[in-house]
């Protein structure tokens, strides 16, 4: 799994809010990438003929969200390096970062990307155990995410107050320029 905008807001969640919270983001990004995976392999080439012409519209979306997300965590990353480390979220707030992650993965056009050209590469094919596969797609794509909520979570309430503003900084940084790219792409289409 390439490291792009979905896992390097996992990562800054982790920094920031700890363990738990990264876990949720992450099973939210995991989740969209079972539902991609599952419509992929049930729909096929009826989900790629119906984004056929939506990738433009998506990928504009996608880049002024990235842009916007980095750069509302960019101006909060000091005040939020400043917060002591909590030891536990509430249940909302986890449902919250859930729901959030879910949406930024359905609407960002690599993970999109990556499921359509499964579906238009699948085309007719049958695949043996349709629910197996997707399990496997869950499993692979949470393995990852956990990973990175893992070794985050492990940093948060470790690093100094100004290590924590300069990691989340960077991060929200690289959020902007991918959404950058996002949208320069779009653009020269």
């Amino acid at each position: 799994m390439p490291p792009g905008a979905i896992a390097t807001l996992i990562m800054t969640t982790g920094l920031r809010r700890g363990f738990a919270p990264a876990a949720a983001a992450g099973l939210g990004a995991a989740s969209v990438d079972f539902g991609y995976a599952l419509s992929a392999l049930l729909l096929g080439s009826a989900v790629s003929a119906m984004l056929a012409g939506a990738e433009r519209t998506l990928q504009l979306a996608t880049g002024v969200t990235l842009v916007v997300i980095g750069m509302w965590t960019a101006v909060r990353s000091r005040r939020a390096a400043a917060e002591q480390p909590t030891a536990t979220a509430a249940t909302r707030d986890l449902v919250s970062t859930y729901l959030r992650f879910a949406g930024l993965t359905a609407a960002n056009p690599a993970t999109l990307g990556y499921f359509v050209a499964i579906a238009i590469g699948l085309g007719g094919t049958a695949i043996q155990s349709v629910p197996a596969f997707a399990l496997g797609v869950f499993t692979a794509s949470a393995a990852w995410q956990l990973l990175l909520a893992t070794i985050s979570g492990a940093l948060h309430g470790r690093l100094p107050p100004s290590a924590r503003a300069w990691a989340s900084l960077g991060g929200s940084l690289i959020v902007v320029l991918l959404g950058v790219a996002v949208l320069a792409r779009a653009l020269s289409a």
